[in-house]
Formats: structure tokens, sequence, C-alpha cells
């Protein structure tokens, strides 16, 4: 809710013109998103492919251990390859991975 001052009479505003534009056009853009007919997305986004950028920037900095599980595993590989490649052999890797 906005408040407005309306005018007292026989006063003379004293701001010079364009004084009040930044203001006038942040108001104008808060009537406009309110007034705006928007539509929400019909469903998640495939990130599939931001998934594996994930994975490889992990691989990256991860621990040498890691890097032995996984040395089967082809830059090309999709998710499902690199469980398979990798023989998740504890409980608590297998998890992380079904999550992806």
């Amino acid at each position: 809710m906005f408040a407005h001052q309306a005018p007292v009479p026989g006063e003379v505003a004293n701001v010079g013109p364009g004084d009040n534009a930044v203001s006038f056009k942040a108001l104008c853009e808060l009537i406009s998103i309110g007034e705006a007919s928007l539509s929400l997305s019909d469903g998640r986004a495939d990130v599939s492919s931001d998934v594996d950028k994930i994975l490889a920037l992990n691989m990256s900095v991860s621990p040498e251990q890691w890097h032995k599980m996984v040395d089967n595993v082809d830059s090309g590989d999709d998710t499902s390859k690199i469980k398979t490649k990798a023989k998740l052999s504890t409980q608590a890797v297998a998890e992380d991975f079904a999550n992806l």
C-alpha cells in the first residue's frame, strides 16, 4: 500500500523537473508487476547435463581414493554408466549417486 500526500492549498513543490523520475519509474514498475499476467512453468527443467558437469568438476578436486574407484569411467559416460563402472561399494556412496 502506498501513501499519497495531497498537496496543501497554496503550497508550491520545491523539486526541479525530473527530480522524482527515478521514484516514479520504480512505482510504475511495481504497478505493472501487479497487473501482469504471469504463467507458471509446465514442469521441472532437464538438469541431467548440468549434473554431469558438476560430477566432472567434483572429480577434479576428489581425493586419490575416489579417482581409483572410477578409473574406468569415460568422460562421455552419463550418470548411470558411472554408477555401474564405479562399482559403488558403500551404501552411503550408492545413495549419494542414486539421489542425483
